[in-house]
């Protein structure tokens, strides 16, 4: 069981409340973890753009996430899977993800190959149409409101959180000694929709037009590559 709080520059979680299990038997363990929290959007523009325009509240928000992973390992074939959903009320961005690993040992050394995706699941329901752009605007009291700018902060959330991207890492492991391993992985990323956040965050977006915003498939790299190198130890 675990309780606890969790803030960064985007969000902060209070009231984390978690559950998890390890079920383990001499070849293969499973793990199975839910948590729940309190959320509150705390980075300034994405609280104002869904206050002011989404007219949602940017406190209290249900969250909640879950995760089961798989790991078969009786010596020389390795095999690790987990599938996480996350969910939260409001525009905050729901979204499911997955990998798969396998790898095969050869002595000290195992080669494996990773596929993953990320995709967020509620896009529609953080869309919004120039009609309610227009109906915003009309109810505004700030006449710098117009339909544009509405519609405009709108495209922002949505270019900053929309994600659907896969992923193919090939890595190399090797066991330095007992307890510490060199790891190398090059990653291939996709994104596979013009929508994707992967190259967007709200900071871009707010300071591009509706038509820069709309054409961004023209502009946006649709991938990008990652070379990661990490010792891992354990004591």
């Amino acid at each position: 069981a675990v309780y606890g709080r969790a803030k960064d520059d985007e969000f902060d979680l209070k009231d984390i409340l978690g559950l998890s299990a390890v079920f383990q038997a001499d070849t293969w363990s499973a793990r199975l973890g839910y948590a729940t929290a309190s959320v509150d959007i705390v980075e300034p523009d994405a609280a104002a753009i869904i206050a002011g325009y989404y007219q949602e509240s940017t406190t209290d928000l249900d969250g909640t996430f879950m995760s089961l992973g798989f790991t078969y390992d009786p010596g020389d074939i390795y095999l690790s899977t987990e599938f996480t959903q996350l969910e939260a009320d409001g525009p905050v961005v729901d979204a499911d993800a997955f990998y798969a690993t396998a790898g095969y040992r050869m002595g000290r050394f195992m080669p494996t190959l990773t596929y993953a995706t990320a995709e967020s699941q509620d896009d529609d329901t953080r869309t919004m149409t120039v009609a309610q752009a227009g109906a915003i605007a009309g109810a505004s009291a700030d006449p710098d409101d117009s339909a544009q700018s509405v519609l405009r902060a709108a495209n922002a959330i949505q270019a900053a959180s929309d994600r659907n991207t896969t992923r193919i890492g090939l890595g190399l492991r090797y066991d330095m000694s007992p307890g510490t391993a060199l790891k190398i992985q090059y990653d291939l990323i996709e994104v596979k929709d013009d929508k994707s956040g992967l190259f967007n965050d709200l900071e871009w977006a707010t300071n591009e037009t509706v038509s820069e915003l709309t054409s961004s498939a023209s502009t946006n790299p649709d991938g990008t590559n990652v070379l990661t190198i990490s010792i891992d130890t354990v004591f």
